[in-house]
């Protein structure tokens, strides 16, 4: 009995309520499709408080069968009903009230009659039916169809204008009124207003409205696309309107050649309104393009290459910036890859400063053999590299030549105090602190005795023994922060001394090393890494990180005094920032520089 109920439309009703009341007996109950609303008792009353949506099924108890519905789902004729509710509003309060619901249910011990439903609308035809205990298959329990062959027309059905009793109420087309319908000869939607008729029903070839000025063409109606062809296409009361005339475009450069044009209200794909092209056959040629050097009018002024002077232009293979007078061209714009002059001291290796410490024409960046002071010895080797000095003399051995030893080669380490005077004849020494007044200056006494016990030595960060060379460079770094000095213009304050760090100097080997061996003196590893990168990757945590690089120099006490000599690095050894050190020296004989120094000092995080 309910097997249908996929394929039929459910009967719906909204309206206003406070309670839904549904009312059951032993004939049968009412069940809701989501199982909240369920009733198999004499009353189930559910209040509406909001909007509220549910499908009931009457169910016939045993011997029972289905007959109508009562209240809400009156107009249903199937056992199966769609309601809706909502509660009433506030100005119609005064109308509240219960909406009832129930099912009538007859036993199936007696014979009744049931009627065709030929059309499956769930509506019978009353002149065909039949007696029996038992809803046959195709059969309903009302005969209130009008017409059993149409699906469509059946009781409360929307009436047409269609001459038919749609709604089976006895009357045809009520509700609807004769109007004025007009020709549509050429079928585009619009009517002719001297052609019309009154009708119930809208006639074949007929529309509502009277708008179309031209009932013969299709193309010819309200809203069409005018086009120039002496019709008023859009009905809008005038001809052509809007025209305009194109020129071809054929190069695509938006410019058209004064020539085939046309006329069109609507863009042509191909033509344009402007034609002032000076050669429609090439798209970087048309008025207002950028001029160039190509014997070509290029922006259609009547003047080919205005604005253009040659000069000679030089190649710059190395990108430094500098040309090689060599090699050139001459043109009026600078080619990819030349410049404006020819001075590249070395052509093929990059050396964007030019530098040329010994002037001989070819730059440090490639000079296998650099003479600072023109003594014919090479830098890397002349222990007076800025001084003349072709004897290399040095009279004390502390590395630097007789001829810029300020001493005249009796100051062994080189920090300002000779021999004879000197505290700490051989350590660098420049502030002669003496804390214990024993003689023996600080920076080479193992022995702090002020107060008889053993003297604090700066304190190693790691498990690392420090060899003579790097005690003495820590000592010498040491001593120079333990006094103020200007490190260029800049006035430092004496600050406190440095702790080693055998992580720092892990970074410091390995950066000296680099240089070394791949034969390059930079901050800026072979490999592309910093100075923080290289402390990090040697477990140095840190919160701010620096370095000194020196190269040539063959003692601590020589590259001290070239460090303190240099502002940028004096300020990194009086840097009261940092509080640990590491440093490092390795030398190759290979190498352009032989010996190459790294500092680096840090504060942990």
């Amino acid at each position: 009995m309910f097997a249908k109920r996929a394929l039929v439309v459910l009967a719906a009703l909204l309206l206003a309520s406070c309670r839904l009341v549904i009312v059951t007996d032993d004939t049968g109950r009412i069940d809701s499709a989501s199982g909240t609303a369920d009733c198999d008792q004499a009353s189930c009353v559910i209040p509406i408080e909001e909007l509220y949506s549910e499908t009931f099924t009457a169910v016939a108890a045993d011997g029972y069968r289905f007959v109508k519905w009562k209240g809400v789902c009156t107009i249903t004729v199937i056992p199966i009903c769609e309601v809706k509710l909502a509660p009433l509003t506030e100005q119609f309060a005064a109308l509240d009230g219960d909406v009832q619901l129930s099912a009538v249910f007859e036993p199936t011990t007696s014979k009744r009659a049931w009627y065709r439903d030929v059309d499956g609308d769930h509506y019978g035809a009353a002149d065909k039916s039949t007696m029996a205990f038992e809803q046959p298959r195709g059969f309903v329990g009302n005969d209130l169809d009008c017409d059993d062959s149409n699906s469509a027309i059946y009781p409360r059905a929307q009436e047409q204008a269609d001459g038919l009793d749609n709604n089976c109420n006895g009357r045809i087309d009520e509700g609807f009124v004769e109007a004025q319908f007009f020709r549509d000869r050429d079928g585009d939607g619009y009517g002719d207003p001297a052609s019309s008729r009154m009708e119930l029903r809208k006639p074949a070839g007929y529309v509502a409205n009277k708008l179309d000025c031209d009932d013969s063409r299709a193309s010819d109606h309200p809203g069409a696309s005018e086009v120039v062809d002496g019709r008023d296409n859009d009905c809008d009361g005038a001809t052509d309107e809007g025209a305009q005339r194109l020129y071809p475009d054929v190069d695509g450069d938006g410019f058209g050649a004064n020539r085939g044009s046309i006329q069109s209200v609507d863009p042509v794909p191909g033509y344009v309104a402007d034609n002032n092209d000076c050669d429609d056959n090439n798209s970087s040629i048309f008025p207002g393009a950028r001029e160039e050097f190509d014997s070509a009018d290029n922006n259609c002024n009547g003047t080919i290459d205005e604005g253009f002077t040659s000069r000679e232009y030089y190649r710059d293979v190395d990108g430094d910036g500098y040309g090689d007078p060599a090699d050139s061209v001459v043109d009026v714009e600078m080619p990819a890859g030349y410049v404006t002059n020819k001075t590249d001291n070395c052509v093929t290796v990059r050396n964007p400063t030019q530098a040329d410490i010994d002037k001989d024409g070819i730059g440090d960046a490639c000079d296998p053999f650099t003479d600072t002071d023109r003594d014919d010895i090479q830098d890397s080797a002349d222990n007076c590299p800025a001084h003349f000095n072709p004897n290399q003399a040095d009279a004390d051995n502390d590395g630097i030549g007789n001829a810029c030893d300020s001493q005249n080669n009796l100051d062994l380490d080189n920090d300002g105090v000779n021999a004879g005077s000197d505290n700490c004849p051989n350590t660098y020494n420049p502030n002669q602190g003496d804390l214990d007044d024993d003689g023996l200056g600080d920076a080479c006494d193992s022995v702090d005795d002020r107060d008889d016990g053993p003297q604090s030595a700066p304190p190693v960060s790691g498990n690392c023994a420090l060899s003579a060379e790097e005690q003495s460079m820590l000592n010498a770094v040491n001593a120079a922060r333990a006094q103020a000095r200007m490190c260029g213009s800049t006035s430092y304050p004496a600050t406190a001394a440095l702790a080693w760090s055998c992580k720092l100097e892990t970074a410091a080997v390995g950066h000296s090393t680099d240089m070394a061996n791949n034969d390059f003196f930079s901050h800026t590893g072979s490999d592309g890494q910093s100075v923080a990168t290289r402390a990090t990757q040697a477990g140095y945590t840190w919160s701010t990180v620096g370095e000194n690089i020196a190269a040539g120099y063959s003692s601590v006490s020589s590259v001290m005094a070239g460090w303190l000599g240099s502002p940028g690095h004096c300020a990194n050894i009086m840097r009261s920032s940092y509080t640990e050190f590491g440093s490092a020296k390795i030398s190759n004989p290979s190498s352009t520089y032989n010996v190459y120094w790294t500092q680096v000092f840090g504060r942990p995080r």
